[in-house]
């Protein structure tokens, strides 16, 4: 038997344009929350920056903060912590991390409808396990090395060669 478990992490930079965020809202987040709508027995875990919950509230999108607090409602959705403005949380100061992850956990409580109690416990759960700072440093190196040595390199001369195939083959 395969278990799959999907993360899904939802960011957008707290400068993006308004454009740029509708069209993503239409081509992204909405087609995707209807997927979960129209499948009641499908689950993911949500890593969604307080950045992006306010910039959809601020920009007429706040139907998607809606709809995944219903999917949250219903158990199809559970959301993990972050920082509000995507930090490295281990390349910054411990009162920083902190901070960051009380901010995020006070902007993404209405998907949650957590108590103030529950998300101070939460965050101090959560900083206990981010202070292990030399674990975390190594995992983002391994990361990085990943991202920037694998999978970029690797994308960049599929892309090579599929242009390279089109152009000889037009």
């Amino acid at each position: 038997m395969i278990y799959w478990a999907p993360f899904l992490h939802f960011y957008q930079p707290p400068t993006q344009f308004h454009a740029v965020l509708k069209k993503i809202c239409r081509e992204s987040y909405r087609p995707l929350l209807d997927v979960f709508e129209a499948n009641p027995k499908a689950k993911a875990t949500i890593n969604i920056s307080g950045v992006l919950i306010e910039l959809l509230n601020d920009h007429g999108a706040s139907d998607i903060v809606e709809r995944m607090r219903k999917l949250a409602e219903r158990g199809q959705f559970e959301f993990v912590g972050t920082s509000k403005y995507h930090a490295i949380l281990p390349l910054i100061p411990e009162k920083e991390m902190l901070r960051q992850i009380e901010l995020n956990s006070k902007t993404a409580s209405p998907l949650t409808n957590q108590s103030s109690s529950t998300r101070n416990m939460q965050t101090q759960s959560k900083f206990r396990f981010f202070k292990n700072k030399r674990f975390l440093t190594g995992l983002g190196v391994f990361l990085v090395v990943f991202l920037f040595g694998i999978l970029i390199p690797g994308f960049l001369t599929y892309a090579s060669a599929r242009k390279t195939y089109t152009q000889v083959n037009v």
